[in-house]
């Protein structure tokens, strides 16, 4: 993110939630996932209501209200059922692309897959897990196994998807499947009413020049967020579980709220208490201030003889236990247990990770 999110509503693709969701699923885990996490945390913390679209055709086995939904988003519907909310597009027949857009279409989707060989197939072999495919077929006609909302008849048709499918060694419905999934975003765009929108890399990074231009959704207005705790949360999140995670975003959001930090502009309005409190509440691990690592033969008697004078000169304890810890050896990191960092009467000599953001 970049400071630039905050707001009332906004939208986020299905499709990256479950790029989210992967990382505390067993097996293999969307290739742009990491980013995404933080990204998808800043959403959610700052932005009161999030919309997320969910395209399928009419007379479908399941409606928006009862669609499989990831665990993720299932949770954070648990905790605050007006916080992601469905908005359903239901297509009265599949749409179609005009002939004349259909190979130019294929020739720039291709290109970018073919480009990005590796994360693509990975990305590919995740969506065939049964979790996903499970969402998929909660919004397919009853007794059918064709998911898709665009009508790629004319790809069976196409000698470029043909050869793009065996450059990417898959088969062709897998293409087809990409296809249609990126495809989807021109739906969505349509839907979209201004705000800030998350979309997943995969459709993020096409150009859509067969258009004619580049798809570039209008932003309205929006406000700077005062820090970002995404990139924190999202390390923390995978260490700890989905379940910690989607816990700290809830208490998380009702603080900044309760604390008036939705209404700041950017970090210089956060006093450094502020941080703090925050660092204290999602148990951030904390560095002693200005620490530099030294040299093996001075550190055990550069502390000693530290120690020494500090107690000669009747120095606070604070000071003296800050001594210990950035002197007494070469290879500490600068890190201090979450349990001392908490206490408030000697975080003078702390840095919190929060105060660089």
């Amino acid at each position: 993110m970049h400071g630039t999110i905050a707001g009332p509503s906004a939208q986020v693709d299905l499709t990256a939630i479950n790029a989210v969701q992967s990382l505390f699923t067993k097996g293999v885990s969307d290739p742009w996932a990491s980013n995404l996490a933080a990204d998808f945390i800043d959403l959610a913390l700052w932005h009161d209501r999030i919309r997320y679209p969910l395209a399928f055709l009419a007379g479908a086995a399941t409606d928006s209200d009862t669609a499989v939904v990831p665990p993720l988003l299932a949770d954070l519907q648990r905790r605050d059922a007006d916080w992601f909310v469905p908005e359903p597009l239901v297509l009265e027949e599949r749409r179609r692309l005009a002939p004349d857009l259909l190979e130019a279409a294929v020739a720039e989707i291709g290109a970018f897959a073919i480009n990005n060989l590796k994360p693509v197939r990975r990305f590919l072999d995740l969506h065939e897990s049964r979790w996903i495919g499970e969402q998929i077929r909660s919004r397919s006609r009853p007794g059918s196994d064709n998911q898709f909302v665009f009508d790629l008849e004319a790809l069976y048709a196409s000698t470029r998807a043909k050869e793009v499918a065996a450059r990417l060694n898959i088969p062709r419905e897998r293409f087809h499947y990409l296809f249609d999934l990126i495809l989807k975003y021109l739906l969505y765009a349509e839907q979209g009413t201004g705000g800030y929108y998350l979309t997943h890399p995969i459709r993020a990074k096409q150009s859509f020049r067969f258009l004619g231009s580049s798809l570039i959704t209008t932003p309205g207005p929006s406000q700077p967020i005062p820090i970002s705790l995404g990139p924190h949360l999202a390390r923390l999140g995978q260490q700890r579980g989905r379940d910690w995670l989607t816990s700290a975003l809830h208490e998380t959001r009702a603080h900044i709220r309760a604390e008036d930090m939705t209404l700041l502009n950017g970090p210089d309005t956060l006093s450094r208490d502020a941080l703090w409190e925050l660092t204290r509440r999602l148990r951030l691990p904390a560095k002693l201030r200005s620490y530099d690592r030294l040299k093996v033969g001075t550190a055990v008697t550069t502390a000693s003889a530290g120690l020494l004078s500090l107690e000669l000169m009747g120095a606070p304890l604070p000071a003296a236990v800050g001594m210990t810890m950035s002197l007494a050896t070469n290879i500490w990191s600068g890190k201090v247990p979450n349990q001392v960092s908490r206490i408030r009467w000697i975080q003078w000599m702390f840095e919190s990770p929060l105060e660089n953001d």
